[in-house]
């Protein structure tokens, strides 16, 4: 009676090219949402808006953090925005969430600050 062989794991090339072409994809999408992050970060420092490194007093609740992949490719982590009331409502907070889902976003009068540590 003869064994037949263990049957190994193969992967043709075709495969490997799929594999590689879905993190290509993937890996470049990450990066255009860092670059949309960054234009984005610039156009808010523009219009007068604070980005703070440490966490202002008033901070409560758990910590949030950006996806690890930004992290990786070079994203600075924001703690917290300060920025006028008025000027969220116009950008709208789903918007600065979605660039920056690890800030506390802080609502500011015109001449106090919560923090004061300028990222």
């Amino acid at each position: 009676m003869s064994e037949t062989p263990k049957r190994r794991w193969s992967f043709s090339l075709r495969t490997l090219f799929v594999v590689v072409t879905i993190f290509a994809c993937w890996l470049g999408w990450n990066v255009h949402q860092l670059q949309k992050r960054e234009a984005f970060q610039q156009s808010l420092l523009e219009r007068g808006v604070v980005f703070l490194d440490d966490p202002p007093i008033s901070t409560t609740g758990p910590t949030k953090r950006m996806p690890l992949t930004w992290y990786l490719l070079g994203a600075k982590p924001v703690v917290a925005i300060e920025l006028h009331p008025s000027l969220l409502e116009e950008i709208g907070e789903s918007t600065i969430t979605a660039y920056f889902p690890e800030a506390e976003i802080v609502k500011i009068t015109p001449g106090v600050s919560a923090g004061t540590g300028i990222f």
